[in-house]
């Protein structure tokens, strides 16, 4: 057994494709977690050099554009001390986009310390990828201060799904039978009079419909809104909680085939030193917030994941048959005017 396990912590994702225009992409993260397998204290961690690999869906390795394919190290990284099964976690930022009319997955290097790294030497891009299924694995060379190689690592194949966005208002994808839809209600909001009482609501989520012959469940308790702006960069945001909330089995919402469940959340636009921010709660008790929000076009999606078909819970409760995926959801359109 190895002393460290490294694994992809979804094993399906699900990207929608980007519309063919200028500019246009569709960001996303895989988590990577690795586990300390053995009975000792072990220093490790997960800022050396990320080997990608893709397969298609014949099994043939797609060939990454820059030499090697290698995410380099993060020069300011350092090992942490774990304890026996304890684990850390770490993401690859991703990119899915047009170049040169071909379709293009771009993978860079990030911390969640860090997670601004864009340079183009930090980053490695398979390009020609068509719709359908491809296996990813990611290859891990763990690395001294110095940059003396202490150790080579491997996570598992995970599948990687590039799907087309139902036409024609692109809104929502298909997996495996199962629809994921974005929800706007309202495209238009209205920016609220100056003054601390003023506000205006603003509702958005997403809602899952089982065309598929299986019963599942579902969990819409994590869910958070994720914006871009009129220049397709995200929009930074804060994120806090003055309470924790944990998922009961009534928050499993069951899904018999032909069933469908809206889950919509509600934020707020509204006036605080001077600028216009957006804000709004989770279901587990924490604070989402976008700030120095402008008039003009935004998109927004959500990402819903679900690691395990079996889910056990606070008090030693599990839930059976959940469906398991990570799927991003198509960016939908709305205005501040």
């Amino acid at each position: 057994m190895d002393l460290i396990s490294i694994e992809i912590a979804s094993a399906l994702i699900v990207l929608p494709i980007p519309e063919k225009r200028i500019g246009a992409n569709i960001p996303a993260q895989f988590y990577i977690c690795a586990t300390n397998c053995t009975s000792n204290v072990v220093k490790f961690n997960l800022e050396g050099i990320w080997t990608p690999k893709l397969l298609d869906a014949d099994g043939q390795a797609v060939p990454p554009k820059e030499p090697e394919g290698k995410l380099f190290v993060d020069k300011y990284a350092s090992a942490s001390f774990y304890q026996p099964k304890q684990s850390l976690y770490t993401r690859l930022l991703a990119k899915l986009d047009w170049h040169n009319r071909h379709l293009r997955l771009g993978i860079l290097q990030a911390t969640f310390y860090s997670p601004e790294i864009t340079q183009a030497d930090n980053c490695c891009f398979f390009e020609g990828l068509y719709l359908g299924s491809y296996q990813i694995q990611f290859f891990y060379s763990h690395l001294s201060k110095k940059g003396e190689l202490l150790g080579r690592f491997k996570t598992q194949l995970v599948e990687l799904r590039l799907v087309q966005p139902r036409e024609p208002e692109r809104t929502t994808i298909e997996v495996d039978g199962i629809f994921f839809e974005t929800k706007v209600p309202e495209r238009v909001v209205a920016i609220p009079a100056a003054g601390a009482d003023s506000n205006t609501l603003v509702q958005f989520g997403i809602r899952v419909s089982n065309f598929s012959s299986h019963s599942y469940r579902f969990l819409f308790f994590y869910l958070l809104p994720e914006i871009v702006g009129a220049d397709e960069q995200s929009l930074k945001h804060g994120y806090g909680r003055n309470a924790t909330r944990y998922p009961e089995t009534d928050n499993f919402i069951l899904m018999n085939p032909g069933d469908n469940f809206s889950f919509l959340m509600k934020g707020e636009l509204s006036w605080y030193n001077g600028s216009l921010r957006l804000h709004g709660r989770d279901k587990s008790g924490g604070i989402w917030t976008f700030r120095d929000i402008k008039p003009g076009r935004y998109s927004v999606r959500f990402t819903y994941e679900n690691r395990e078909i079996r889910r056990r819970l606070r008090y030693g409760e599990t839930v059976e048959d959940c469906w398991v995926g990570m799927v991003y959801t198509p960016f939908v359109e709305f205005h501040i005017i």
